[in-house]
């Protein structure tokens, strides 16, 4: 489109050279120049599309004013054509665009036509989960089978014929399903180990390899067409399973930020920001590093993968949200994300757009970014975006781009007015301005009974006080005051006493790589801890349970998971329920027992995660949840009776605040971004490259030989679509589509979303969908 002679907006390309190279841009800035100084960054990134793809059809010029002049909208939304950069699917949702492609291909062939001409316009990535893999050779049991020696039969090879999928994969299937079967109703545990993957409780060493086996077997079918499509369209990239580390991980190594297409006949390259489409949630994750970006569903993203627009909607609201202030140093990502939610929820996010400035977001790392903007859109809100800026290519230089490119990319953003700086933010008129203060962020704990009765970190000390003595109730104990003062030495330097610590659990959470942060932090407060001689009480049980590989991978390339060992936090498994849930797994160590109990304590337990903490343990009569840091820095202290603030840990001898071994921001951020990202991109790089050993022995026809598809002529599963049968030359498709008597499909209720209803679900054995199976002779697996 950019290449058009005729183009509409032809008079606005201007060029732009950066080291002897020369550019062309849309100057969008001169349709008007005082509504455009105006427009908040989002509202630029649109227009610019809106100008580029303009062609007096599809997007005409009552669109482009239609931004400009947005303020003027009477609804709460219009609707506005959109194309996007690029189009990013996940396998569940790009299997029915790719079995639509390679369809057409035989459509084309049929109407004489050369099937190499069904081709993507728009560049397309499909990312592959691992299988979606289902725990068959180890299901959290240890099972017991006649030869542990022998797993012949369980780890046979296969051959696969590129035509017929839709035969056994294995002769002795029948056998398998059997021996997995009776592997699966074991019940006694015997061996016990982690996998080397989820770290969560196998059998046997190779359990994950033997599992994703078992589930690339399972999947052959869906894999080989979407391998076959990766070498058919060229414009569509597969990346394989296996290579996923997390979804933002993932959008940003896709993320180009801007993109450069060229024209090879003239010699002339254009350049323009990046912007995204995803049939996955989290694709709006993208918009907290400046790739605007929206979740569609499939039909839309097939309908952008072949050029045409689709139909998002355009806010008549515009909330500009300025951060100030400085955060409490002992604050955490998961802190000021949930505070700054609870503020944007009060002011009302619904059919809103949202747009963060101010000099405060130099203290939201590109993670804490991502999440808001995610978080927003689940809340309501049409779009929440994050402009680029300085942060965001300094994180991007960070993750193995061409620093040259990282160069060009200023240039031209710059030049595109569409670099977030105070100059311009001082021309921009939001629909409303909301300041919103980090210094309000407090610290603050959960607890000791409900998840709701939130105590800031400087009350801690005084309200547990309180607690003791306050008549038995959400928060009260009764304890008679004579009582106060009952302690029991342990050791010469250990006394346990009310408001000990005797559980320290630091678990998963929710917040995804934001949660990563805080056990960067936590690991780091371990190292300092150590450097001066800090040591958790004996009386003290940890735990950690990290929640991903991700946060592993954190630890591990800090090199602060060993400082947290030494403290005693040990990786007890990935996810709160395998260490917290009942009282064997994280119950107070033997000997404490009975002195909490003869004693009538009340101790502590500090807890991470993200679950409702009463009665964890019948012994443990006071819980709370706070950040991962704060379990540390609880545990160090060994009592929640201190003001962390003010007070100091540690011996009589020497004694330390906490502040003096808290890690600053900075030093978090350097580690961040300099070890651990790098590290994590790198690895993608070299995943990709390699590729996934079964991924790349799978057979595919070739595509030279077969640019259609061989259809399996008996699969229940991939099979060629009846969408374009009708279609002639006479008859073309736009004289074929003709809708009466149309029936409603579903008829839902509130709060009923795609994942309901999505392939991905379980098939009830009396559903329409398990009789077909069953009378193609498939058997409930």
């Amino acid at each position: 489109m950019c290449f058009e002679k005729d183009h509409p907006y032809k008079s606005l390309q201007t060029s732009i050279k950066h080291n002897n190279q020369e550019h062309i841009y849309f100057d969008v800035s001169q349709l008007n120049p005082q509504l455009f100084s105006q427009l908040p960054y989002c509202l630029r990134i649109l227009l610019e599309s809106t100008v580029r793809h303009s062609n007096n059809i599809s997007i005409e010029n009552k669109h482009v004013q239609q931004i400009l002049n947005w303020q003027q909208n009477v609804m709460p939304s219009s609707e506005l054509p959109f194309l996007p950069g690029q189009v990013i699917m996940h396998d569940f949702s790009g299997l029915p665009a790719i079995i639509d492609l390679a369809a057409m291909r035989d459509a084309a062939v049929r109407l004489g036509v050369d099937p190499n001409v069904i081709q993507p316009k728009i560049a397309t990535t499909l990312l592959l989960d691992y299988y979606n893999i289902e725990a068959d050779v180890a299901r959290k049991i240890v099972r017991k089978t006649t030869d542990t020696n022998n797993t012949t039969n369980l780890e046979c090879g296969y051959e696969l014929c590129p035509f017929h999928q839709e035969k056994t994969i294995c002769a002795d299937a029948i056998e398998r399903n059997q021996q997995l079967e009776f592997e699966r109703n074991v019940e006694k545990l015997q061996i016990m180990k982690l996998c080397p993957f989820h770290q969560e409780k196998t059998i046997c060493a190779d359990a994950i390899e033997r599992n994703q086996q078992l589930e690339f077997e399972r999947n052959v079918e869906k894999l080989q067409i979407m391998k076959w499509s990766a070498a058919a369209f060229e414009r569509l990239s597969i990346v394989p399973p296996g290579i996923s580390v997390c979804q933002q991980i993932n959008l940003e190594y896709l993320s180009k930020l801007i993109i450069l297409e060229k024209d090879n006949d003239k010699h002339i390259t254009f350049v323009y920001p990046d912007t995204v489409i995803g049939t996955d949630t989290h694709t709006t994750l993208c918009n907290g590093f400046g790739v605007l970006s929206y979740n569609m569903g499939t039909i839309e993203a097939e309908a952008a993968m072949f050029g045409q627009p689709i139909h998002i909607r355009l806010a008549s609201v515009v909330i500009g949200c300025r951060l100030v202030g400085q955060p409490h140093f002992m604050s955490t990502s998961t802190d000021l994300i949930s505070a700054l939610m609870k503020y944007l929820r009060v002011i009302g996010l619904d059919h809103k757009y949202i747009e963060f400035f101010g000099l405060s977001l130099n203290y939201l790392t590109i993670a804490d970014r991502s999440s808001i903007a995610h978080l927003c859109v689940e809340q309501g809100a049409l779009l929440a975006y994050f402009p680029l800026d300085d942060l965001c290519l300094k994180h991007f230089s960070r993750t193995g781009r061409d620093p040259s490119f990282i160069d060009k990319m200023r240039h031209y953003l710059v030049a595109a007015k569409l670099f977030s700086d105070d100059v311009q933010h001082q021309n921009i008129v939001y629909t409303n301005v909301y300041e919103f203060d980090l210094c309000t962020v407090i610290p603050n704990c959960s607890g000791p009974k409900r998840a709701q009765d939130k105590v800031s970190l400087c009350s801690m000390k005084s309200d547990f006080q309180e607690c003791l003595t306050a008549p038995l109730g959400f928060k009260g104990y009764n304890l008679p005051t004579d009582q106060l003062d009952r302690s029991v030495p342990i050791s010469p330097d250990e006394i346990l006493k009310h408001g000990s610590v005797t559980l320290a659990a630091i678990t998963s959470s929710t917040n995804g790589i934001s949660h990563a942060t805080s056990l960067l932090t936590t690991g780091l407060l371990a190292k300092n801890a150590l450097d001066h001689g800090l040591q958790i009480p004996s009386f003290t049980q940890t735990y950690l349970s990290p929640g991903s590989g991700v946060v592993t991978t954190y630890l591990r390339e800090s090199g602060t998971l060993k400082s947290l060992e030494k403290l005693g936090f040990h990786i007890t498994g990935y996810g709160c329920k395998e260490c917290i849930q009942n009282e064997e797994m994280n119950g107070l160590k033997p000997d404490i027992k009975q002195i909490v109990n003869e004693n009538n304590l009340i101790t502590t337990g500090m807890i991470s995660g993200t679950r409702q903490t009463q009665q964890r343990h019948s012994l443990i009569k006071a819980n709370y949840i706070t950040s991962p840091p704060l379990v540390l820095a609880y545990a160090l202290a060994g009592n929640v009776l201190i003001d962390l603030e003010q007070e100091t840990i540690g011996f009589d001898n020497e004694k330390f605040s906490i502040r003096n071994i808290w890690p600053s921001r900075q030093i978090i951020e350097e580690i961040e971004d300099e070890i651990i990202i790098k590290k994590i991109f790198n690895q993608i790089n070299e995943k990709i490259q390699i590729g996934n050993p079964q991924w790349n022995s799978l057979k595919i026809p070739s595509v030279n030989t077969y640019p259609q598809y061989p259809w399996a002529e008996y699969s229940t599963y991939i099979t060629r679509p009846p969408f374009f049968d009708t279609i002639t030359k006479q008859n073309p498709i736009s004289k074929t589509i003709c809708i009466d008597n149309a029936r409603v499909l579903l008829y839902l209720g509130d709060d009923v979303s795609t994942d309901h209803i999505s392939p991905a679900g379980s098939i009830s054995r009396t559903c329409p969908a398990a009789k077909y199976l069953t009378q193609k002779g498939q058997t409930k697996k």
